[in-house]
């Protein structure tokens, strides 16, 4: 009786975790799905750009819709869309200033011309006249500050020119001599590296530049005869960038190749997760850069808790064999149950997650983490402890604030436990480094200060 008991328990809990509900489909919203925004400063209003026509970025040759349906918006945290934007244009992204936080861009097109439109009071109203206008389509904005101005940069597609950049709102664009169609671009947020998607059918590279586009690095071995379709600079760590990548066969069809990782600021690549599918865009939770979510096509939706160093799925309540290809993650507070993603899929329109929690924290692979660094800031010698749950050799390599390695120490033996070793910084000037130390299965990355 016990037994059977025992078996019967067993089977309610393998019922319950195998149809637990992570997606729920949000109606009223249109089933093509181009961006998902919300507000960092206002955080139940949810945008959706979306279309009831495709726009597929996988092609080779993107044919896009001759009018779209603009964008649609929440203000109840996205549980209704009610409210309609720049209807007859189709809106590939939307994006804050970092500086003036009334101001937004969108990424439009109509009919046959692309460009920005911009508003200075959150959406409310927008400029009549296409910025950038051109036949190419911006497809990807982002931006940096460079001595208390704003410096911006947007992606192309169908373009060989696929770099624009602006210090001026986008009212004058530039393009550069660069010969790339560019489907991502991100700035690092503790670098200010810039990172672009050099997008070819025979030959993959994501090129960064030290001094915000006015020259590149174009070398990325391990991404030949791959293309990148999506870039994610680490958060914690200047010298790890993830990207997402697929192939294109002969007639142009895309093979998904998963996600490759670069831990030299993405001079050279290997695969890391996701084999066999196309990783379309990466989101971080905009307070706890810890919870990263990925775009991942017939693959779902893949999220990590310790800043995209492990994914793991999830699934459950979205449409089978079809495509996840926008993500985003609001600026909502975290609660021991978890965090909510919004997830964009193709034909099929827009999902909310349940509460998400992983089955891994910043303790993954039992306890190795970096104790203390110290003192700080230093001028001369620093000690470091880290703690191991097993013997082994760890590399500890040293980056600047550029994500440059400045030092390195390979195969150094620790016991279990508690380990301490110094490092001189005599020699270094002030400015901010980071620590990564690499085990057998993990990365952890301190950031510590020099002042002379």
């Amino acid at each position: 009786m016990k037994k059977l008991m025992f078996v019967a328990v067993l089977l309610f809990l393998f019922s319950s975790i195998s149809y637990a509900q992570y997606w729920v489909k949000i109606d009223g919203v249109n089933p093509y799905i181009n961006k998902i925004f919300s507000p960092v400063d206002e955080p139940n209003r949810i945008l959706v750009a979306s279309s009831g026509f495709p726009t597929n970025v996988l092609q080779k040759n993107i044919d896009f819709p001759f009018i779209g349906n603009g964008y649609q918006e929440s203000m109840d945290s996205g549980k209704t869309f009610t409210k309609y934007q720049l209807n007859e244009r189709s809106v590939y992204d939307i994006y804050q200033s970092k500086r003036y936080p009334n101001k937004w861009f969108v990424a439009v097109r109509h009919f046959t011309r692309g460009g920005i439109l911009l508003s200075t009071n959150r959406g409310e109203n927008w400029s009549e006249d296409i910025l950038c206008e051109s036949s190419n389509q911006l497809y990807r904005v982002s931006s940096t500050i460079i001595n208390q101005d704003e410096f911006f940069v947007a992606a192309a597609i169908n373009t060989s020119e696929g770099f624009v950049y602006s210090d001026n709102d986008f009212i004058t664009c530039n393009s550069s001599s660069l010969s790339v169609e560019t489907r991502s671009v991100a700035f690092s947020k503790i670098s200010n590296l810039l990172f672009l998607s050099g997008d070819a059918s025979s030959q993959g590279r994501v090129l960064r530049s030290y001094d915000y586009g006015r020259s590149w690095h174009r070398e990325s071995s391990g991404l030949e005869g791959l293309r990148v379709l999506s870039i994610l600079p680490s958060s914690i760590d200047p010298s790890i960038v993830l990207c997402g990548v697929d192939s294109l066969t002969v007639d142009g069809s895309s093979i998904g190749k998963g996600i490759y990782i670069s831990l030299d600021t993405g001079k050279t690549w290997q695969y890391f997760t996701g084999a066999g599918n196309q990783i379309f865009e990466f989101a971080e939770h905009p307070r706890y850069p810890r919870l990263v979510a990925a775009a991942a096509g017939n693959a779902g939706v893949l999220v990590s808790s310790i800043y995209g160093h492990y994914f793991e799925a999830f699934n459950n309540g979205l449409p089978t064999n079809k495509s996840v290809r926008t993500v985003m993650i609001p600026n909502w507070d975290t609660t021991d149950a978890g965090f909510i993603i919004f997830a964009g899929v193709y034909g099929e329109g827009l999902f909310k997650s349940t509460y998400l929690k992983t089955s891994v924290d910043n303790n993954r692979h039992s306890d190795f983490k970096i104790l203390s660094i110290s003192p700080q800031p230093a001028n001369d010698i620093l000690n470091i402890r880290i703690y191991l749950p097993d013997a082994q050799n760890v590399n500890i390599t040293i980056f600047n604030s550029y994500g440059q390695e400045i030092y390195q120490l390979p195969n150094v033996y620790f016991n279990a436990g508690e380990n301490s070793f110094n490092w001189n910084a005599n020699g270094f000037p002030s400015g901010i480094y980071f620590m990564q130390i690499k085990s057998d299965n993990q990365i952890l990355s301190e950031k510590f200060v020099i002042s002379r």
